[in-house]
């Protein structure tokens, strides 16, 4: 177990580094970065969280979509990829399929107060729109 947490740290002070050396870049050449750095590392979960939150924030649905999909299909138990999922949902013109992914998530996490608060945005926002 000690090897295990040592491996671990390790790798946290890695992603850290290279998190660190991102942060000066513009964020296009940060997502590029991550996009490198993914292939070869396909099953870093932190990294294609950061990558798939990084193409929302840039705008650039087309490719957080699908990047969102996969890590739901990849990482069904995380809570947090479903939310990302939502959100390349919402971004994307997709209301109604982000309020069902939110609900999908709070049926199997009721505690989970992130989606909660999505959710109830999400759903005053289309009450807004039906005015």
């Amino acid at each position: 177990l000690a090897g295990l947490a040592a491996v671990e740290s390790a790798y946290q002070e890695q992603l850290a580094a290279y998190e660190e050396e991102c942060a000066g870049r513009g964020l296009e050449m940060t997502i590029e970065a991550h996009k490198s750095a993914l292939a070869s590392r396909r099953d870093d979960y932190q990294m294609r969280t950061r990558y798939t939150q990084m193409l929302i924030d840039a705008q650039r649905m087309q490719e957080a979509l699908p990047e969102a999909r996969t890590l739901v299909a990849d990482f069904p138990w995380r809570r947090d990829v479903h939310r990302i999922l939502a959100t390349a949902l919402w971004s994307s013109g997709r209301p109604e399929e982000a309020r069902n992914c939110l609900q999908s998530v709070l049926s199997i996490y009721p505690d989970d107060a992130a989606a909660r608060d999505m959710l109830k945005t999400l759903e005053q926002q289309l009450a807004q729109r039906q005015k």
